[in-house]
């Protein structure tokens, strides 16, 4: 496989897990509200933007949304967490968040290192065969 079809590939698996993590934060937030909404906690984030009463998909959308902006450290505050539990959880994927903005980065810079390898190597052979 060529060298911009490898990197390719790693960007893509790259945003695949990046995609699946928030898809697994959305999900916990939302059931970390249903719990606390079925113990009668008071008020969540979904009652609190009024989502109680709609389909799934704009609570989920809603959620995503959520775990997007947290992920990548703007949380705009307009859907926040209410509950203690709530609360506990968002800082829970503040770490997790943390520890993947770390791979994500480290991940890219391999990629571009592998994609310089090859130019690096060229360039040393060639100085190589100058000098001798």
């Amino acid at each position: 496989m060529s060298r911009v079809g490898n990197a390719l590939l790693k960007m893509l698996k790259l945003w695949g897990t990046i995609i699946i993590v928030a898809h697994w934060l959305t999900c916990g937030f939302y059931t970390v509200a249903h719990v606390e909404e079925n113990l009668g906690y008071g008020p969540t984030w979904v009652e609190l933007n009024r989502l109680h009463d709609t389909d799934v998909t704009e609570t989920y959308i809603a959620a995503f949304y959520w775990s997007i902006t947290t992920m990548v450290s703007v949380g705009y505050g307009d859907i926040v967490p209410v509950t203690s539990a709530e609360r506990v959880y968002t800082v829970i994927a503040m770490i997790i968040s943390s520890a993947l903005f770390g791979y994500s980065l480290n991940t890219v810079g391999e990629i571009i290192r592998e994609m310089n390898r090859e130019k690096d190597q060229r360039r040393y052979f060639n100085i190589f065969i100058w000098v001798n």
